[in-house]
């Protein structure tokens, strides 16, 4: 389904549509709500207690937006720059989420910049009868249920608040960075662990999406599918989210919150463009990143302890040599861990695609375990990640 509708999308991007929507019934006029463009010519007519309502919904260009519609008794509440639309007797559950919409609001506005948006086009939540129903998001407007879960609301609004904040023309950066945001937040509010359990439920979708890639480019001798041209949801969503917390553990937030600063939607004309924009705040080469995980498409990575070499040269001082080999295509910087007796001690290694990787690590107390990847780089395989470090040899 995602891939018949990216298809329709760049075939319509331009065209202009007008749909005309009539209904009709007894008593209170229902709403009815679409995320095309803002207005559009309404008729009414009543007769006692019938009603007959004909809207214009225009759709001017229609760009990426998959036209939606809603129709139902909706209420309204304005809370800057979202507008909430429940069903009666939700109020407290739109309250709870114009709440998560404040709350969010300083993050966004530190990592992305202030959230601009006129009151004509005003990011949209719809509220769905189902409250099991699976949000769904189109252009500036999400159909989501609406409940008392505070912690799940205020995710829900940074995700919708980093698109409002920071516009892109290119879905791996709009739909990515906002995937990203919401780990962040997850970080911000619960640590390190809770940002990665986070991205861990986009983990399986992607390698289950690589996978397929792999058998059509076995069968089809296809070159692959590359991030910044991708119409496959799990690449442009659930990759790129990976793409954006690897380059920020490379970079650092300060540089990377003023690359974003520096990135025009409008000079994004290139498919250089943003690696461009973050080197220039850095000073480092990410050439090799760039091609591994942007413009090409060589898979995942698959990381195993391949050696460990522990060595005890005075007394209870201890350095541990470890080597780390890439079964995969992608090359990456991967935290390597080394658990002793008393604490541990974390390092970055660059292990690039069908290669080997050496590090030496001091250690001030026994060492028992090396965990390479802590699943801030996604990987095909995730089994091998793991040595448990026998007796480490003493110095003769």
């Amino acid at each position: 389904m995602s891939e018949t509708v990216a298809r329709w999308r760049a075939r319509e991007l331009q065209a202009d549509m007008k749909i005309k929507v009539i209904h009709s019934g007894e008593g209170t006029p229902l709403t009815l709500l679409w995320n095309g463009k803002p207005g559009g010519l309404r008729t009414y007519e009543r007769m006692d207690r019938a009603y007959g309502i004909e809207n214009e919904c225009d759709f001017q260009p229609l760009g990426e937006t998959v036209p939606l519609f809603a129709i139902g008794p909706y209420e309204g509440l304005d809370q800057a720059p979202v507008n909430i639309s429940y069903l009666p007797d939700h109020k407290s559950a739109a309250q709870t989420y114009a709440l998560a919409v404040r709350l969010a609001i300083p993050f966004v506005t530190e990592w992305f910049g202030t959230v601009k948006i006129p009151l004509e086009a005003r990011a949209e939540v719809v509220e769905l009868s189902d409250p099991e129903a699976a949000p769904y998001e189109s252009g500036s407007t999400l159909l989501t249920a609406l409940n008392s879960d505070s912690k799940l609301a205020q995710l829900t609004a940074v995700h919708q608040l980093t698109h409002a904040a920071f516009l892109s023309p290119r879905p791996w950066i709009y739909e990515g960075l906002a995937h990203f945001a919401q780990a962040v937040y997850r970080e911000q509010e619960g640590g390190r662990q809770s940002a990665l359990d986070f991205m861990g439920s986009h983990r399986i979708a992607l390698a289950e999406a690589e996978k397929a890639l792999d058998r059509e480019r076995s069968q089809n001798a296809v070159t692959g599918e590359s991030l910044i041209s991708t119409s496959i949801e799990d690449l442009y969503r659930s990759k790129a989210l990976y793409v954006w917390w690897m380059l920020r553990d490379m970079v650092g937030d300060d540089a990377l919150k003023k690359a974003l600063a520096a990135y025009r939607s409008d000079a994004d004309t290139t498919t250089s463009y943003m690696q461009h924009v973050i080197e220039g705040q850095t000073k480092t080469d990410l050439g090799w990143f760039f091609d591994d995980w942007v413009y090409r498409d060589g898979g995942l990575p698959d990381f195993r302890v391949a050696a460990v070499y522990p060595w005890e040269p005075s007394r209870n001082a201890y350095v541990v040599t470890v080597t780390v080999e890439n079964l995969g295509n992608a090359a990456a910087e991967v935290p390597l861990t080394l658990k002793m007796e008393e604490g541990q001690v974390t390092k970055r290694l660059l292990v690039h695609g069908k290669s080997n990787a050496i590090i030496r690590i001091e250690a001030a107390s026994k060492p028992r375990e090396i965990v390479v990847n802590d699943g801030s780089v996604p990987e095909s395989d995730m089994s091998n990640n793991v040595y448990t470090i026998e007796a480490p040899a003493k110095k003769n």
